[in-house]
């Protein structure tokens, strides 16, 4: 779904809820998205200074021991699939790459933005 479409879908939703006569049915949109809120805010992760760096100093040294991935190889995948990763708006896009040194998933690994 583009930004666009995004907006388009909230502007939707918002015209319901307030042409919505009935108090039960906003009460429970209001305790649905409550609900939904502190779901979405649970699974955001923050790293912090020290995380940051250690990522950064694990990828110079896959790069010194060249444990790297061509960019070629990235550039191929998104012109097969421009929309993989997660929709950010505005034409840009997160894509998590799996760091095959740090042992670990995608999750775990590098994130690339494109546009």
């Amino acid at each position: 779904m583009t930004s666009m479409e995004l907006e388009a879908y909230k502007a939707e939703l918002a015209c319901e809820i307030l042409t919505t006569d009935s108090r039960q049915v906003l009460d429970e949109v209001k305790r649905l998205l409550t609900k939904l809120s502190k779901k979405t805010k649970k699974k955001e992760e923050t790293i912090s200074k020290e995380e940051i760096l250690a990522g950064i100093d694990a990828g110079l040294k896959d790069i010194k021991a060249k444990r790297t991935r061509p960019a070629t190889e990235l550039l191929q995948e998104l012109k097969q699939n421009p929309q993989a990763g997660i929709d950010l708006g505005g034409g840009l896009r997160k894509i998590r790459m799996k760091i095959n040194s740090k042992g670990k998933g995608k999750s775990g690994g590098a994130r690339v933005i494109s546009f």
